[in-house]
C-alpha cells in the first residue's frame, strides 16, 4: 500500500485538489457509487418481481379459499338433500311394509 503525503489543501477540500492520490481516491469512489446505484436498481427490480408474485400468490390463494368454501357448502348441500331424500325413502318404505302387512293379514284372514 502507497502512503502519500496529503497537502493541507487536500486535507480541507478532496474536491478541488488535484493530486494523483485524490484523483484516485475519488475514481475508486465514483466507481463504488456507480456499482452500488446499479446494485440498488438490481435490488428494485427484485423487489418488484416479488411484490409481483406474492400478490399473484395471494390472489390465488383467496381464489382457492372461495373455491373451497363453494364446494364445501355445496358439499354440505348436497349432504342434506340425500338425508332428507334418505329419510323420505325410509318412510315410503315402512309404509308399504305396513301395507303389506295388513294386505297379508286380510288374505290371511279370508283364506282361513
Amino acid at each position: 500500500m502507497f502512503y502519500f503525503m496529503l497537502s493541507y489543501e487536500c486535507l480541507s477540500d478532496v474536491k478541488k485538489c488535484c493530486c494523483a492520490y485524490c484523483q484516485a481516491r475519488a475514481t475508486k469512489q465514483q466507481h463504488e457509487i456507480s456499482r452500488l446505484e446499479s446494485e440498488v436498481s438490481r435490488l428494485e427490480d427484485v423487489r418488484i418481481q416479488q411484490e409481483t408474485s406474492i400478490q399473484h400468490l395471494h390472489d390465488t390463494v383467496g381464489k382457492t379459499s372461495e373455491e373451497h368454501g363453494r364446494k364445501q357448502d355445496q358439499a354440505a348441500h348436497t349432504v342434506h338433500a340425500l338425508t332428507s331424500e334418505l329419510r323420505t325413502t325410509k318412510q315410503a318404505l315402512e309404509d308399504v311394509t305396513k301395507r303389506e302387512r295388513q294386505v297379508n293379514s286380510r288374505l290371511q284372514f279370508l283364506y282361513d
